[in-house]
């Protein structure tokens, strides 16, 4: 029964480190779409709310990324 027990322990924290390494690839590819279009635009676009940024800034590959990102975090 420990070893049971045991077991479901180490499931659970892998799918916990899993789920935080997922989390932090979405918000760093994320960030690395709106530097680059910052760069490409010459703006700082980071100040801006996400919304604004894909609205005006940002091409129809980049908006699509940026909306399924959003959706993951």
């Amino acid at each position: 029964m420990d070893d049971f027990r045991e077991i479901k322990r180490a499931w659970r924290k892998a799918a916990r480190r899993k789920y935080m390494c997922r989390l932090a690839r979405a918000q760093r590819e994320l960030a690395r779409i709106i530097r680059e279009a910052s760069e490409r635009e010459g703006i700082d676009l980071t100040a801006f709310p996400y919304e604004l940024a894909c609205e005006n800034y940002l091409t129809r590959r980049e908006k699509q990324r940026v909306r399924h990102l959003q959706s993951v975090i």
